[in-house]
């Protein structure tokens, strides 16, 4: 990336959450004390002032670190950012546990304290200087929606300072967004990017889901079921990661609503809309349409760009063969009948071997656009 960004300079650099992991927060000998509480014990415990300043040291020196090596701290000093949070930023599933787990004190200092560090070393700006810096807020969280041109718009969407397990965004948030867009968004502007973390268009996961939350109280009580149970709430480690995405049951209805206004505001105003999000450590393409020819006459065609990650691992040969398995094409009732499904655009893996699933790429990646 960088060496492209020298051959023809970026000028913005969007990241989609989770710069850095800040998940090793939990094995900090202060939090292993937490830890060692039983379940009930971390939900009632006050946050004692040895852990508030081991946590407020942790996020500091990891910032410090992670920012100031390597070829992401070059990008840093050479290409404008423009960032949005997701859950490693603060720690893997914050905003999906369950309400007794995310409103203990001591998740609630964990919470603030990254809050604190993020807006400062993302944005530059702190809790009180943020209604000053670009940000709108309906009381949690901060979205930005700015200009990347002439023609684009971008609406980067804080998916994860309302999260709960029932919502992703208050409604509140949602209204106040699309009265921002409407009444913001320049006359012209052809494409809006909307950033969220995690992708809104991706194989479903319903059948894991069922099966984690089925299977937890039974994983919770074997003994040594270390790495397969969540140390915060012992439920299975992946429901987390399941409840994070817009399909899981309790997200899904919002889901639609939002996609619903979303295809109102493209047929009101013109305009194309795309998605950007990340999250899942593969490459990809979402896809939804009405199948109205030629597609540049249908407002509900809006794709899902799908990147992530260009540092960490991707995901096992096997879970992309699974998530091949689960795709097909899903049908939403929004302002007309809307087709979703994944766009097989993959045919050669990087090395040029042909590919028999070419819709999810598990490769390290990035994705550029121009204009």
């Amino acid at each position: 990336m960088l060496a492209k960004h020298t051959e023809n300079p970026y000028h913005v650099m969007i990241g989609g959450g989770d710069q850095l992991y800040c998940d090793s927060l939990l094995d900090e000998k202060e939090m292993k004390e937490w830890l060692a509480l039983t379940i009930e014990g971390r939900e009632k415990a006050v946050c004692q002032p040895q852990w508030i300043q081991a946590i407020e040291n942790y996020y500091f020196n990891r910032y410090c670190s992670w920012f100031s090596q390597g070829a992401y701290s070059q990008a840093l000093a050479a290409i404008p950012t423009v960032n949005m949070w997701d859950d490693h930023d603060t720690i893997d599933g914050y905003g999906s546990y369950p309400e007794s787990t995310q409103k203990s004190h001591t998740m609630s200092v964990i919470g603030a304290v990254s809050r604190r560090f993020y807006l400062l070393f993302q944005h530059h700006s702190t809790p009180t200087l943020v209604p000053q810096h670009g940000f709108f807020s309906a009381g949690v969280g901060e979205n930005i929606l700015t200009s990347l041109g002439p023609s684009t718009s971008l609406l980067v969407l804080d998916a994860r300072s309302e999260r709960t397990k029932l919502m992703v965004c208050s409604e509140q948030t949602y209204d106040l967004a699309f009265a921002k867009m409407y009444h913001e968004i320049p006359n012209g502007t052809r494409h809006l990017l909307v950033q969220i973390g995690v992708p809104i268009a991706y194989p479903r996961l319903v059948f894991a889901e069922s099966l984690m939350g089925s299977v937890g109280n039974v994983l919770g009580s074997i003994a040594g079921a270390k790495g397969v149970v969540n140390k915060l709430n012992g439920e299975p480690e992946l429901l987390d990661d399941l409840n994070d995405h817009w399909t899981a049951k309790t997200h899904k209805a919002e889901r639609n609503k939002f996609l619903t206004r979303l295809q109102n505001f493209a047929n009101d105003r013109k305009i194309r809309v795309t998605f950007i999000s990340g999250d899942v450590h593969c490459a990809g393409m979402g896809r939804f349409t009405s199948k109205i020819s030629p597609p540049e006459k249908d407002p509900q065609l809006m794709y899902q760009v799908i990147s992530s990650a260009i540092v960490n691992i991707p995901p096992p040969d096997g879970v992309i063969s699974l998530l091949h398995f689960q795709d097909k094409v899903h049908i939403l009732e929004g302002r007309v009948k809307t087709y979703e499904d994944m766009y097989p655009m993959f045919t050669t893996d990087v090395d040029g071997t042909p590919l028999q699933n070419d819709k999810l790429l598990p490769r390290r990646n990035y994705s550029h656009g121009y204009q």
